[in-house]
């Protein structure tokens, strides 16, 4: 029985090419499987960048880059809302800007470059996390429309010199 708000995948495994097996003799789906629903605007898969461009003890400055899809048949006037918080002193930093996404646009690029006072600085000693939580806001028809997407990220720089070796926040 299925209703008409029912999403009904049915899977059917066809295994008579090859019917034997040396070490398993079955087939299938073996393993737990997820569906994704996204909104008709979002964030494309793996669609978000942070980039730490300097950071010491005092500020550090950073971009997020966000690729936005819209399969709408109409430009999307998106809010873009990033929150960071840290995951150890529990301080939150926001920063927002408005994109315009084309209908159809599946590769929509927004970047916002930001600065932060006093980041608790990732390193190996000492892990400091961020979580990020990027908000879209837009209408679609008439009503508002959210989509929320976290990530887990780092404050660092690191670099590698030929007579310095190996520094992550300027320490070696």
């Amino acid at each position: 029985y299925a209703s008409s708000d029912d999403l009904v995948v049915s899977v059917r495994v066809e295994h008579t090419d090859i019917s034997d097996s040396r070490w398993y003799n079955g087939s299938g789906i073996n393993r737990p499987v997820e569906i994704e629903v996204h909104e008709q605007v979002r964030v494309r898969e793996h669609g978000t960048a942070f980039t730490t461009l300097t950071a010491d003890a005092s500020s550090a400055t950073f971009r997020i880059a966000t690729a936005l899809a819209n399969d709408t048949a109409e430009t999307a006037t998106v809010h873009v809302h990033h929150e960071l918080r840290s995951l150890t002193s529990g301080r939150v930093h926001a920063f927002a800007l408005d994109a315009e996404v084309p209908a159809g646009a599946s590769a929509s690029q927004v970047e916002i470059t930001a600065e932060m006072p006093q980041p608790d600085l990732w390193s190996d000693t000492n892990p400091h996390l961020y979580q990020l939580t990027t908000t879209l806001i837009w209408t679609h028809s008439g009503t508002e429309r959210r989509a929320v997407y976290e990530e887990t990220v780092g404050i660092r720089t690191f670099r590698f010199d030929a007579d310095r070796g190996f520094s992550i926040n300027g320490e070696p």
